[in-house]
């Protein structure tokens, strides 16, 4: 097995830390949005829950496409659901914005990997 590429680390970690802010911020709102009920009705009480259910299922996912992207032979998979998650994210303002900046850094920095994996695979 070949030994671990620094972007592969890179890219793991900025994935990582996307997703560990988004389900930060996700965390802290569910707090917040305990009393939107009574302040702003039911529709958009509705429409907060969904984000907030949204931001979660986000950011478990770019958890998991980082730990796919560390993983050489699922960097490609890996690095493509953290810039799918992390483009939804910004259109949606999840994790302040700062989470799906971090996740599409992360998500071209392991593509960058995987490109540079299949370049230089040597044949055994």
């Amino acid at each position: 097995m070949a030994e671990k590429s620094r972007i592969t680390e890179a890219g793991f970690v900025i994935s990582l830390i996307a997703g560990i802010i988004i389900l930060g911020v996700a965390f802290a709102a569910t707090f917040l949005a305990r009393d939107i009920i009574a302040t702003y009705g039911k529709i958009i009480s509705i429409f907060a829950y969904f984000l907030l259910v949204s931001n979660y299922i986000a950011g478990v996912m770019i958890v998991v496409g980082s730990i796919l992207i560390k993983h050489e032979d699922h960097s490609l998979s890996g690095s493509i659901i953290v810039l799918i998650m992390s483009l939804v994210g910004i259109v949606s303002g999840m994790g302040v914005f700062v989470g799906p900046i971090c996740g599409i850094i992360g998500g071209v920095v392991g593509l960058r990997e995987h490109q540079h994996l299949i370049l230089h695979k040597k044949e055994y």
